[in-house]
């Protein structure tokens, strides 16, 4: 597990998404949940408004007449391209420094999404002058080329849809790892987004399924919205650093730390907050426990003893006990005792090379680096 308990400041210099949490950090994502709520409210009513004229029976024909409805009803669902594209630059800082790939995965997702959603409102807008057609006697060639024109925009829909899932997997199980928001939430996220990209893609295919499949990843995205208003982000994980000191609660006698916030590297408990609750100078030994800890887990604790062999050797000795919940906690636990197995071989390799050596690994230096950024 990767740490540096060495004091420093929290807040990160020109990075709103991590400072002070009820400052700038706070009103990003105030702003990222009602991006969520806008996309819904923008797109949904242009989407009816556009439905409303393109589902008559003939409606080339009366389409002269509600003109109007549709190119509001499209220039709504245009605008929601701002909306969705504001989504992407806004998680951008806010996964950077903790998943710059997955940042870079939604951005894209997104891009990707409202450039096929625009396509799809331009095929919606030709319907316009075709109407003029439609008006003259032999007009069986424009009723099938504006039936062509709003199968070509849902079409263009579904495969943005497809395209916006998946971007949002990654971004739910961002959400997930790092616990921005409540786990629970996130899951709900992940499990509705794969619901949603199978809906999507059985639309494709003429099975009409998608709108029921969409609920539960659209129910998310207003969870999620009206949790981002309300709550913001987990302000313990926005203003984190790898290591950094925490001193929400007073230090035992001596201590030179009151606890830290430690990312693991491990994937099942990315984010871990470790409180000290006993520390002897003296007879070299400390014991911390999670405090901010995955569900699955009740307890976890380390107790740590150092130990003089003779002049030139040391021994130092680990004991750490964790308590699951419930059978989903077992078997999660079973994975996470090997993921700490790896960790660990790594753990002792960068000690061994600082006491050799008076200064960290190049692999821990590394992470050093990183973490200050």
């Amino acid at each position: 597990m990767t740490s540096n308990i060495q004091a420093r400041d929290a807040a990160g210099h020109g990075d709103p998404a991590i400072d002070d949490p009820q400052g700038p950090g706070k009103r990003y994502s105030r702003l990222f949940g009602a991006l969520f709520l806008a996309g819904f409210l923008v797109y949904g009513i242009g989407f009816g408004l556009v439905s409303s004229v393109t589902t008559a029976p003939d409606f080339l024909s009366t389409l002269s007449a509600h003109s109007t409805t549709l190119v509001v009803g499209a220039f709504l669902m245009l605008l929601n391209t701002v909306v969705d594209i504001g989504k992407g630059v806004l998680f951008f800082p806010i996964a950077e420094r903790r998943g710059k790939r997955t940042a870079l995965v939604y951005l894209a997702a997104i891009t990707v999404q409202v450039v096929l959603l625009d396509l799809g409102v331009l095929f919606l807008l030709m319907l316009v002058p075709l109407t003029e057609l439609a008006a003259g006697a032999s007009s069986g060639w424009a009723t099938g080329l504006g039936s062509l024109l709003t199968q070509a925009n849902t079409v263009a829909f579904e495969i943005g849809q497809v395209t916006l899932g998946f971007g949002a997997l990654f971004m739910t199980w961002f959400l997930f790892r790092m616990g921005l928001v409540p786990r629970t939430l996130a899951a709900w996220g992940v499990i509705g987004y794969v619901i949603h990209i199978t809906g999507a893609i059985a639309e494709i295919f003429g099975i009409h399924v998608g709108l029921m499949l969409s609920l539960p990843g659209g129910f998310f995205e207003l969870a999620l919205g009206f949790w981002l208003i309300a709550k913001g982000f987990n302000p313990a994980v926005l203003t984190s650093r790898a290591g950094h000191v925490v001193g929400t609660r007073p230090a035992p006698a001596d201590a030179p730390v009151a606890g830290r916030v430690c990312h693991t590297r491990v994937r099942l408990v990315p984010l871990i907050t470790e409180r000290l609750v006993a520390y002897d100078d003296a007879n070299r030994t400390l014991t911390y426990q999670a405090e901010q800890r995955p569900r699955f887990l009740k307890a976890a604790r380390n107790h740590w003893r150092v130990e003089a062999i003779d002049q030139r050797r040391t021994r130092i000795s680990l004991h750490a006990t964790m308590q699951p919940r419930g059978v989903l906690g077992w078997a999660a636990f079973l994975l996470l005792r090997v993921q700490l197995a790896r960790v660990a071989a790594g753990f002792l390799q960068d000690l061994r090379y600082y006491v050799e050596h008076g200064r960290p690994s190049p692999r821990k230096q590394r992470q050093l680096d990183t973490s200050k950024r």
